[in-house]
């Protein structure tokens, strides 16, 4: 899959601003035990298609609220 072919799938989910059945939202990688968690609910998820956890982005409570955060080096370095 393209990088275009990625933001196509997952802009939708980021004008939402909750986290869905097949996608999650995390500021930054460093909470490495809530990624495993995550990860593991999709594999155990009745959802069939591809899983998303986009980093840089907190779940915003209300749709005024910004949610992009801006990565950390060591984020980056970890992509």
């Amino acid at each position: 899959m393209t990088e275009q072919e990625v933001y196509k799938k997952i802009r939708p989910l980021l004008e939402g601003y909750t986290e869905g059945l097949y996608w999650d939202f995390k500021k930054t990688l460093t909470e490495i035990p809530e990624i495993i968690k995550d990860i593991l609910a999709f594999s155990n998820s009745d959802y069939d298609g591809d899983s998303y956890i986009i980093v840089g982005v907190s779940e915003a409570s209300s749709k005024n609220e910004s949610k992009k955060i801006a990565l950390t080096s060591e984020d980056r370095r970890r992509l």
